[in-house]
């Protein structure tokens, strides 16, 4: 009996667990805006790997400044 209890309650578990699962992936993937093509609302593949890379410099560059600040 104990058996048939652990196993019923590992299906309800993962029953819950696929429900969430499903939900995450909804809030992940942005719905595209009404009359919006799929190429106009993408970025161009070129833009965002050139774009990651500002950023990554830009914050590198504020930590090699706060360091510097913090330096006696």
């Amino acid at each position: 009996m104990r058996a048939v209890f652990g196993v019923g309650m590992m299906l309800v578990v993962l029953a819950v667990g696929l429900v969430l699962v499903k939900q995450q992936t909804k809030v992940l993937v942005p719905a595209p805006a009404p009359g919006a093509t799929a190429a106009s609302a993408a970025p161009p593949a070129q833009a965002l790997p050139q774009a990651v890379g500002k950023q990554v410099e830009g914050l590198l560059q504020q930590g090699a400044e706060r360091a510097s600040e913090a330096t006696p």
